[in-house]
């Protein structure tokens, strides 16, 4: 769901209306569970998280009786609070452009016209791993992020800049924060930590199951039989504090060049040329970014090749296409191996073919078995939500997954 200008008009003038009376004629308080996805339609990347959502709506409406609608959360106030408090559970979502004081102070509203038993779990966009707003995780029920750090007590700490990635540059490469718009994060109090939950990463925006339904098997063919040894688009401005993590990929990339087929292009091109270069190479190197993971690691494992890029061990995430050596090949942050790794890949190729060919699997897995629905259930559960078991509405669904 491509969310923009006009998408919003539509949102602010059309849909509190058209909810208002598809919600009271098609409401059935016995059974159905009715579920308010609110968000400010500001970041397409964060908007994205709901985008499985409303991708299975129709599923979840038919096989388990999830209603879901979804609102400009500006929008909210102009309801009916017959409107509002017709939902079991809002699912919340605010661009880190907001302000802390003003996203709380709605959040308190919106609950305030709310059932006392309705439920209201936070949505997090943001492309790292760290938590912008303590207090918005203490006035929800439940905070949910795409990749969650693997040692909760890392968001006990406090953090220069915005994330953990920001203070990694700041303290190794001296960059400052001090004038950026948020120059430091706070640390979360240890008694609001059990409400950080997993959800999906952005393996399920739409851009990335659409490459998925759309493309053909890209590893049918021997990965022997591509042109480019090792690809990677890593450049970026120099003004930018992730240069750190891009330009050093390509000058050691280059290094290689007289031994191995070595792209690594700076201009711009169409979409389908950059696929076009990922299903040409067998190797990938995606760099770091704003945060751990970007929509390059996903298209690069569809693409059929192996995918290179600093060591993510210290999260998890959903589909989980990141484990070290299996799926994927680490190198330290500072790229000082970056050299040898690629070297030794290209020297064992009947392993780079089980690496993709496992990502792959890891993919197609979490795809064809429908694991968002089962995960966004859980999820619904853990928030206090009271849904029907999977298996008691098919018996061809599994059940839910070990979290």
């Amino acid at each position: 769901m491509k969310l923009g200008i006009k998408a919003g008009i539509k949102y602010r003038l059309k849909s509190p209306l058209k909810h208002l009376t598809d919600l009271l004629r098609n409401s059935d308080r016995a059974s159905s569970v009715h579920v308010l996805l609110a968000s400010d339609l500001s970041q397409y990347t964060s908007e994205q998280q709901f985008a499985p959502l409303l991708r299975h709506a129709a599923e979840l409406r038919d096989e388990y009786d999830i209603r879901l609608t979804h609102l400009y959360v500006h929008d909210l106030a102009r309801l009916p609070s017959l409107a509002l408090r017709a939902f079991d559970v809002v699912l919340i979502k605010y661009s880190f452009l907001q302000e802390q004081h003003a996203v709380v102070r709605d959040i308190k509203t919106i609950r305030s016209r709310l059932r006392p038993d309705a439920r209201m779990i936070y949505f997090d966009g943001d492309d790292d791993v760290c938590i912008q707003w303590p207090e918005v995780v203490n006035q929800v029920d439940l905070y949910v992020k795409k990749h969650v750090f693997a040692d909760p007590d890392e968001y006990g700490r406090p953090r220069v800049g915005k994330s953990n990635l920001t203070e990694y540059v700041s303290s190794v490469h001296g960059i400052s924060f001090e004038d950026d718009p948020i120059p430091s994060i706070q640390a979360i109090p240890e008694h609001l930590m059990g409400k950080i939950e997993l959800g999906w990463n952005i393996g399920l925006d739409d851009k990335i199951v659409d490459l998925f339904e759309e493309s053909p098997d890209a590893t049918r063919d021997p990965i022997t039989t591509r042109e480019v040894d090792v690809c990677s688009r890593a450049f970026c401005s120099e003004d930018l504090w992730i240069y750190p993590f891009r330009h050093p990929i390509v000058e050691a990339l280059n290094r290689l060049s007289p031994q191995f087929n070595v792209l690594t292009p700076a201009a711009r091109v169409p979409q389908q040329t950059y696929f076009q270069e990922m299903l040409n190479s067998k190797i990938c190197v995606s760099p770091l970014g704003f945060g751990e993971l970007c929509w390059r690691d996903f298209e690069a494992v569809l693409c059929g090749c192996v995918l290179v890029k600093p060591s993510v061990a210290h999260i998890k995430t959903k589909p989980n296409i990141f484990t070290e050596h299996e799926t994927y090949e680490p190198i330290r942050w500072d790229l000082s191996d970056l050299g040898d790794v690629v070297t030794a890949l290209l020297e064992d190729p009947e392993r780079m073919e089980q690496m993709r060919q496992l990502a792959l699997a890891r993919m197609s897995d979490y795809y064809g078995n429908r694991q968002v629905i089962h995960d966004f259930i859980w999820l619904l559960e853990r928030g206090r939500v009271r849904v029907p078991r999977i298996e008691e509405n098919t018996g061809k669904d599994r059940k839910y997954a070990d979290r």
